[in-house]
């Protein structure tokens, strides 16, 4: 039985992938971790270290090497948003300012919550990203010899926040690496990467999590008990959408997005907006009430085809029915495909007034049809 790869939640189809190599002995030089944010592609990356590794992890000592992230043992490579953050990882004898005390000091309280736990994620804003520095500093740690593991781990969360200079200079160490020299690329968006680093890696998918085991990696190691059913349904099985949803009354979300439908409806599109603009105050909340409207519309679709089963909007059938009865050839697909596009849009700073606009008046639209 596997040691360390068996505390995975979840991912029986990417563990057994990972049981074959580790094995067989045949493990590939390079790994691609795929999936949604949220569903431990991190941990199990972590855990398959020490399992190739495991014959030769005889205390606890050596395994924590590996839980605290230290090399030579493991190399962690993560995004970075600032340079001055840059400049004090890669220069460890740079010497401090009062300012880079500050800015020190709070990577270390988030790193040692990621050592601490590790299904939590470090802080990323739309400027993190990885370096060609920080990639460039591998070679330093493929260099050093270090005979008392036989397989040293690269693991790189979120590979695909890597500048195009940083991917094309990983790429020469796919290439050729030396023995005993593993490389896990952790992404959500593995399109992202250049053709030549996803060619050169063995994909390793992975998939949304069942609610039962979010409620116990949540209980476990985030200490959230109880946590209502429609919540977990909601987080599409990923752990980081769970804990930004525990903050929300959902039902209070519930009827904010019905609010939304119904003014859009009846062409109040000042109504409409207000509700959307009280929604948009907060990121996670404007993407909780996007989420329930699509729910909404799926829903919709379920009951059109005679499917009753999974339904989200379960105490507002009757509402659902009147809503089919009443727009019988609406487009769902249309809205759908707008509100989708909400983050992106976001990420880009187009007028957020204007996106919300396109999207009550897409649903407007369904009256007229």
């Amino acid at each position: 039985m596997l040691q360390f790869l068996s505390k995975v939640l979840g991912q029986d189809s990417a563990l057994s992938i990972l049981e074959k190599f580790t094995l067989y002995d045949d493990i590939p030089h390079a790994l691609l971790f795929s999936g949604q944010q949220g569903i431990g592609k991190f941990y199990t990356a972590l855990q398959f270290s020490k399992e190739i590794n495991s014959k030769f992890l005889t205390n606890q000592s050596l395994k924590n090497k590996f839980n605290n992230l230290e090399e030579p043992y493991i190399k962690y490579i993560f995004p970075i948003n600032s340079p001055k953050l840059k400049s004090l990882l890669l220069e460890p004898n740079v010497k401090f300012s009062k300012d880079d005390k500050i800015i020190w000091d709070a990577f270390q309280i988030e790193m040692q919550k990621k050592i601490d736990n590790p299904y939590f994620n470090l802080s990323i804003t739309p400027n993190s990203s990885i370096r060609i520095e920080q990639i460039r500093n591998i070679n330093k740690y493929l260099s050093l010899n270090f005979p008392e593991i036989p397989f040293r781990v690269i693991i790189i969360e979120h590979a695909d926040l890597m500048t195009e200079q940083a991917q094309n200079s990983l790429l020469k160490n796919l290439e050729e690496p030396p023995p005993g020299f593993i490389f896990v690329l952790i992404s959500t968006n593995p399109e992202r990467l250049l053709p030549t680093i996803r060619s050169r890696c063995q994909v390793v998918k992975f998939e949304p999590l069942s609610t039962n085991h979010l409620d116990k990696i949540l209980n476990e190691y985030f200490k959230i008990q109880s946590i209502e059913k429609d919540t977990l349904k909601l987080a599409s099985g990923s752990i980081s959408n769970t804990l930004q949803l525990v903050d929300f009354d959902l039902s209070e979300m519930k009827e904010l997005a019905l609010n939304i439908l119904r003014y859009s409806l009846m062409g109040k599109f000042q109504k409409s907006l207000e509700y959307f603009i009280e929604a948009s105050s907060d990121h996670r909340k404007l993407m909780l009430i996007s989420s329930l409207i699509l729910l909404w519309f799926s829903d919709c679709q379920k009951l059109k085809n005679n499917v009753t089963k999974d339904i989200y909007f379960i105490d507002y059938t009757t509402n659902l029915m009147n809503f089919i009865s009443k727009y019988p050839l609406a487009n769902y697909s249309a809205v759908e495909d707008k509100i989708s596009t909400i983050n992106l849009l976001m990420d880009k700073n187009i007028n957020l007034t204007l996106i919300l606009l396109d999207i009550i008046f897409e649903i407007r639209q369904m009256s007229n049809i």
